[in-house]
C-alpha cells in the first residue's frame, strides 16, 4: 500500500511539474514576437525530500557582453544620426553654388556689378545694381543668422524634451527594480519584470550614454558613461544647465551625455556657435574693409547706424554681426553723391570739386572689384564664446585667405561633417543589427524548439497520467478486497 501511494505521489509531482513546464513553454510561444522578450527556461529537478520531481525557478539568459555592446553602439548611433540631421539643416542654409545662392556667389555678383560700373561709370542704373547686389549679400548673412538662431532655439527645446524623456526612463527603471525586489522576496516569478527593465535601459542608451550592472540583490543599477549614478532603487532627477547646456544631476555635472542628447548638445554648444561666429567674422571684416581700406561705408551695423569700429572679435556680442549687417541707406541711385561714391570712394565723393574734376575716375570701383574676387584677410584661429561660462572653439577658416575662399571653406566643412556623420551612422547601424542578431540567437524564442518541447512535455504528461490512472485502479481494487 505504501509503495502504491509513493508511486502515486511521484506521478502526481510529475503531472504538476510538467504542467508548469508547459505553462512556461506556451508563454514563450505567445511572446515570440514581443520586442525585448527573453526566452524563459525551467527544468525538472529531483525532489529528494519526497522522491518525486519539482521544477526549478523560471530563468532567463541574456548574453551581457552583447547587451553591453548593443547599448554602447546604440548611444554612438543616435549621437551620429542626431548630429547628421542637425548639420544637414545647417548645410542647407549655405545655399547652392549652381544657383548663385551662396555667400561666395553673391560676392561674385557684387564684384561683377562693380566691374560693370568701370565700363559705365556715369550710369545710375549700374549704381542701383551695385546697391541691389549689396543688399542680396547682406540679406544672405541676415537670413542665415535668422535660420541658425531658430535652429538653436528648436534644439534647446529638443534638449529639454529629451531630458524629460530620460527622467521618465530613469523612474521607470527604478520602479521596475522595486517590483523585481518585491517579487523575489515573495518567491514569485520576476523574469517578465526583468525583461521590461532591460528594454527600458536599452531605450535609455539611445538617449544618453549609460552603463548598467546588476548587484547581488538583483537591482539593476544604471550609471552615466562617466559612471555617475542615475538609477537603482531610486532615480536621479536630471536637468540642463541653462548657461552651459550641460546635463546635471543633484551632485553636479554628469559628464558628456552621448546618445541623442549628446548630438543635440554638440550642435548647440559647438557646431552652431562655430558656424555663426565664422559667418559673423566674415561679415564684420567685409563691412570693416569696405569702410577703411576701400573708402566706402557701404555696409553698416544696424544697431549703431555706422560700420563696425573694428573687424576683430568678439563676433557674438551683443548680437552676432551677421544678423546686424545692413546696406547703408545713404547709398541710393537718386542721390548722385552716393552713387558717385561707389565709383570714386567716399573721400572724393564728399568733395564736389573732386567729383567735377574726375568724372571718369573708376579706380576705386576697380579696387573694390579686385578685392572682392582676390583680396585676402586674416581670420582668427579660435573663438571664445561670451557669457558666464565662456569656452573656446576652433575655427575652420583660420589663416590668410580670400573672402570667397573663407565662405566656401565654411560651407565645405559643414558638408564634410554631414558626410562623416552619415557614414558613421550607417556603419553603426550595421553593428546594431549584428548585435541584435547575436542577442537573439541566445535570448529570443525559437518557435520550432518550443513546439518540439510542447510535444515532449505532452508525452511526459500523458505518461504520468497513465501511471496515476493505473495506480488509482490498483488502489480501488485493494479497497474492494478489504471490504
Amino acid at each position: 500500500m505504501t509503495s502504491l501511494f509513493g508511486t502515486l505521489g511521484v506521478s502526481l509531482s510529475g503531472l504538476n511539474s510538467t504542467q508548469k513546464l508547459l505553462s512556461t513553454t506556451t508563454r514563450n510561444v505567445a511572446n515570440a514576437q514581443t520586442v525585448g522578450y527573453v526566452k524563459k527556461q525551467q527544468q525538472l529537478l529531483t525532489n529528494f525530500a519526497t522522491g518525486g520531481v519539482k521544477t526549478s525557478d523560471v530563468l532567463r539568459y541574456v548574453d551581457e557582453g552583447y547587451q553591453f555592446k548593443l547599448r554602447t553602439n546604440r548611444g554612438q548611433l543616435t549621437y551620429q544620426a542626431t548630429l547628421s540631421d542637425k548639420m544637414s539643416g545647417l548645410d542647407g542654409l549655405a545655399g547652392d553654388p549652381t544657383k548663385g545662392t551662396t555667400v561666395a556667389s553673391k560676392m561674385e555678383a557684387l564684384a561683377k556689378a562693380f566691374q560693370e560700373l568701370t565700363t559705365r561709370p556715369t550710369d545710375s542704373t549700374v549704381a542701383q545694381q551695385i546697391i541691389d547686389r549689396a543688399n542680396d549679400l547682406a540679406d544672405s548673412f541676415n537670413d542665415q543668422f535668422t535660420a541658425i538662431e531658430k535652429m538653436r532655439r528648436d534644439t534647446a527645446l529638443q534638449i529639454e524634451d529629451t531630458v524629460s524623456e530620460v527622467n521618465l526612463k530613469l523612474r521607470e527603471i527604478s520602479d521596475l527594480n522595486r517590483k523585481v525586489l518585491e517579487a523575489n522576496s515573495m518567491g514569485t516569478d520576476s523574469t517578465d519584470l526583468q525583461d521590461a527593465r532591460d528594454r527600458a535601459v536599452t531605450d535609455l542608451s539611445g538617449m544618453i550614454d549609460v552603463r548598467a550592472f546588476i548587484d547581488d540583490r538583483g537591482v539593476l543599477n544604471v550609471y552615466s558613461g562617466t559612471y555617475k549614478f542615475l538609477a537603482g532603487e531610486y532615480a536621479e532627477v536630471l536637468s540642463v544647465d541653462p548657461t552651459t547646456s550641460d546635463l546635471v544631476g543633484v551632485n553636479g555635472y554628469i559628464g558628456p551625455a552621448g546618445g541623442k542628447l549628446g548630438g543635440l548638445q554638440s550642435f548647440i554648444k559647438e557646431e552652431a556657435p562655430r558656424y555663426m561666429m565664422q559667418l559673423s567674422e566674415i561679415t564684420k571684416k567685409v563691412a570693416r574693409t569696405f569702410a577703411t581700406t576701400l573708402d566706402l561705408d557701404l555696409f553698416i551695423d544696424e544697431a549703431t547706424g555706422a560700420p563696425p569700429t573694428t573687424g576683430n572679435a568678439p563676433y557674438d556680442t551683443p548680437d552676432y554681426f551677421a544678423g546686424n549687417i545692413r546696406v547703408n541707406p545713404a547709398y541710393n541711385s537718386s542721390n548722385p553723391a552716393s552713387w558717385e561714391a561707389l565709383r570714386v570712394g567716399d573721400t572724393i565723393a564728399n568733395t564736389s570739386a573732386g567729383l567735377d574734376s574726375q568724372p571718369q575716375d573708376i579706380q576705386n570701383a576697380q579696387t573694390i572689384q579686385d578685392w572682392l574676387l582676390n583680396g585676402t584677410l586674416t581670420f582668427d584661429t579660435t573663438y571664445t564664446t561670451s557669457g558666464t561660462s565662456p569656452y573656446t572653439l576652433s575655427s575652420n577658416i583660420a589663416g590668410t585667405r580670400t573672402i570667397r575662399d573663407a565662405a566656401s571653406t565654411m560651407t565645405v566643412r559643414t558638408a564634410q561633417v554631414v558626410s562623416r556623420s552619415e557614414s558613421k551612422a550607417k556603419e553603426l547601424t550595421t553593428y546594431d543589427t549584428q548585435f541584435q542578431q547575436a542577442l537573439a540567437s541566445t535570448s529570443e524564442v525559437n518557435i520550432d524548439e518550443e513546439f518540439q518541447q510542447i510535444i515532449t512535455l505532452q508525452n511526459l504528461y500523458q505518461a504520468n497520467a497513465r501511471v496515476v490512472q493505473t495506480t488509482q485502479a490498483l488502489l480501488d481494487e485493494l479497497i474492494n478486497l478489504v471490504r
